[in-house]
């Protein structure tokens, strides 16, 4: 069978207290050849637990409180239908896009921040091993946007601690390609500085 029953809880990290209201995100790894690739959510009952049915794939998994002051990710293996999710306080990042010669701001430019989800390899079905070679290289999951002001300055919210996150600039990812890519700790409201854009922000 190619999918499976799948039953979460998630509870604050430290405390141990079921977290109610909290959204969910399951996302597949990208298989090659397949279109299994979408997106599963849900929200926890008054115990902090969920449950539903995903396909037997590599998966990663979004939750954050419903006030979304806490979050979390983690893997979910092929063969694994009992986990538990443990939130921790969100932080953020603060940056300011400039020019590729840094001689001025860029404003009204969007931006895309995500975790880079893999694409998983050696996936069997019906007597073929896909992703043998060849892999793609994987895809952006919860993504987080924002937009430079008339100064070039942009904020990120809502971002798990601990987990490297990759910005582009605009919509258009090329997951090998990162504008840059940083993490956040507990709480952190990082700063990323001056950060000189890629050549065609400029051109947009």
């Amino acid at each position: 069978d190619e999918s499976a029953p799948l039953h979460g809880l998630v509870i604050e990290n430290g405390s141990g207290t079921a977290v109610r209201d909290c959204d969910v995100t399951i996302v597949p790894q990208q298989v090659p050849y397949t279109n299994d690739r979408h997106p599963w959510e849900a929200t926890t009952d008054v115990n902090g637990k969920f449950q539903g049915e995903r396909i037997r794939v590599g998966s990663f998994v979004h939750a954050i409180s419903h006030d979304r002051k806490m979050a979390a990710i983690r893997k979910i293996k092929d063969d694994e239908n009992t986990f538990t999710l443990e939130l921790q306080p969100v932080g953020s990042a603060k940056g300011r896009m400039m020019s590729p010669d840094g001689s001025k701001p860029i404003a009204n430019q969007g931006i895309s921040c995500g975790f880079g989800i893999p694409a998983q390899v050696g996936f069997a079905r019906g007597g073929f091993t896909f992703g043998i070679g060849n892999p793609p290289d994987g895809s952006l999951g919860f993504v987080e946007f924002a937009t430079t002001d008339a100064d070039g300055n942009f904020q990120i919210e809502h971002l798990v601690p601990g987990v490297e996150y990759r910005v582009y600039v605009g919509r258009n990812i090329n997951f090998r390609d990162p504008w840059l890519t940083f993490n956040v700790e507990n709480g952190e409201s990082r700063d990323l500085g001056e950060i000189k854009a890629p050549k065609q922000a400029a051109k947009r």
